[in-house]
């Protein structure tokens, strides 16, 4: 009777122990999606970024383009160009190089939290500048587009400055708004990384309990 009693427990020993290994292979199976999840979520910033430095050499053509045209003093262009770099560079140091591959690892979640918040803080900071200095440039564009000097007095010539300053005051604007639903895709990136660094710990204290 007491060898039955001691074979029954040894068996129940072993089930607890077969099931306790398929729940620990299910929390690393989880916590492997939880983790590509959060670098998936952040790949397309990273690809903004890239499509941002490929954009550079166009914009400034296509802008020097429009300066030549209407002689126009190319103090503004070379101050949009370098607002353009700066900004650029910003959302590397900010978005890509505040984050590394051990920011994903379990033991070092709570300070991604960290960085992740401090990250957000930063891109709003940028993002009120950036907005701040365009304007600056986009009024400082139109008042010199209302006073060109050495162009043509023709009314073909004026309907065309006329033209190209209301076009580029709406593609200013339209930029801004763009930029600002960039920015709110952004942040909210941010959050939904930071929740599955929350399921993550909890996978973890059911684990511990």
């Amino acid at each position: 009777m007491e060898e039955n009693n001691i074979q029954e427990l040894e068996e129940m020993r072993q089930q607890l122990n077969i099931l306790q290994e398929k729940l620990d292979q299910q929390d690393i199976v989880n916590e492997k999606l939880l983790k590509s999840s959060m670098k998936s979520k952040m790949s397309w910033i990273v690809k903004y970024i890239i499509g941002e430095v490929i954009a550079i050499p166009i914009l400034a053509i296509m802008l020097s383009g429009i300066y030549v045209m209407f002689n126009l003093p190319f103090y503004s262009y070379i101050y949009i160009l370098l607002i353009c770099v700066a900004d650029i560079y910003m959302d590397y140091r900010i978005n890509i190089s505040s984050m590394r591959p051990a920011d994903y690892e379990k033991n070092n979640l709570m300070q991604t939290v960290k960085k992740l918040i401090k990250m957000k803080k930063m891109r709003s900071y940028q993002t009120l500048f950036g907005f701040l200095l365009t304007c600056i440039w986009l009024f400082w564009l139109g008042y010199d587009m209302c006073h060109l000097t050495g162009v043509p007095n023709t009314e073909l010539y004026n309907g065309l400055v006329h033209g190209c300053t209301i076009g580029m005051g709406i593609g200013g604007v339209i930029g801004l708004v763009i930029a600002y639903f960039i920015y709110k895709k952004m942040q909210s990136t941010n959050d939904e990384i930071i929740k599955i660094i929350e399921a993550i710990d909890d996978l973890k204290d059911n684990k511990e309990n």
